[in-house]
């Protein structure tokens, strides 16, 4: 498995993200590596660090930290931060990484509704497995309240059983998901 490796400032990398992401999907990238910590591998790390540089003596200055960060995720970690926070790679670069890494274009499924980047995230946060009443557990409270949903009433998530079991099997249909009796195994 490769992994995408980087020790640097925050504006290196941007640059570095440049290669393969649009300007406007950077920034998106940048601020979800603090939304993912919780759903990365063990041997994966996100690690963020605040210089604050000494003023010139004699002079007063504006307290602007340098941000330093440690990254070392898989490439199929970048991947899935593109589908769930809807970050477009672009052609080339990372076409050629993720390539390299031993994906090809079967290897995606683009998810294109809001319950199903739910789901994912859902398995992604319980060891990849889940089934129809993954919500159940919550007492009705959204989890994923950073997406819009039509399920989502303030809090609340009101999504009925059937349909996420439509929305998995929907998921499995485009390999995403790979279902044994009852229960659903994220493929990534």
């Amino acid at each position: 498995m490769d992994y995408f490796y980087f020790k640097g400032t925050k504006e290196s990398l941007e640059l570095k993200l440049s290669e393969f992401m649009t300007d406007a999907d950077i920034q998106t990238f940048i601020d979800a590596l603090d939304k993912i910590v919780e759903f990365i591998d063990e041997d994966e790390y996100v690690e963020k660090q605040l210089i604050f540089p000494e003023p010139p003596p004699g002079m007063l200055s504006f307290l602007i930290p340098i941000i330093n960060l440690n990254i070392n995720l898989k490439a199929t970690s970048i991947a899935t931060i593109a589908l769930l926070f809807d970050i477009n790679l672009t052609l080339g670069v990372s076409s050629a990484f993720l390539s390299m890494s031993g994906f090809n274009d079967r290897a995606f499924a683009f998810l294109n509704e809001p319950e199903e980047r739910c789901l994912v995230m859902e398995a992604l946060r319980t060891e990849r497995i889940i089934n129809k009443d993954v919500f159940s557990s919550h007492n009705s409270e959204c989890v994923n309240d950073q997406l819009i949903c039509q399920h989502r009433n303030e809090r609340r998530c009101s999504i009925e059983e059937d349909e996420v079991e439509k929305i998995l099997d929907s998921l499995c249909d485009r390999n995403v998901f790979t279902k044994t009796g009852t229960t659903y195994k994220y493929n990534y």
